[in-house]
């Protein structure tokens, strides 16, 4: 049992009733609670923010980073690199070819490396 159907069954809705709040159709949140396909990723901060289920329970593949890191700064050298990696595989370029320059890359992950330390530091305020 996934995290929405625990969440569905414990509040007494249906299927329905969470498709109607979520604005997609019953079909589709039956196929989520049966693991046969998996909310995108943003219909996982929807549904978070509609019924309070933390994304990273919906989908843990794509939120690894953001459970309960020991150290924040091993775990942001890990989540760049694993998304340079990805964006890198995305934009169709050979991993050992880069489609930017170290410049963009160092322009890229000050932008990251911000947005990742007021998530720590919102972490450490709970």
């Amino acid at each position: 049992m996934n995290a929405l159907s625990k969440f569905r069954e414990a509040k007494g809705l249906t299927q329905g009733q969470i498709a109607e709040l979520l604005g997609t159709t019953k079909a589709t949140v039956s196929r989520w609670e049966s693991d046969k396909r998996r909310p995108d990723p943003a219909m996982t901060l929807h549904i978070e923010s509609k019924l309070g289920i933390p994304r990273q329970e919906l989908r843990p593949d794509l939120y690894q980073f953001e459970l309960a890191p020991l150290e924040p700064q091993a775990d942001w050298n890990k989540f760049f690199g694993f998304m340079k990696g990805q964006i890198t595989y995305a934009e169709g370029f050979d991993p050992v070819a880069s489609p930017y320059s170290d410049d963009e890359w160092d322009e890229i992950e000050k932008e990251w490396q911000a947005s990742w330390d007021e998530q720590m530091k919102s972490r450490h305020e709970l």
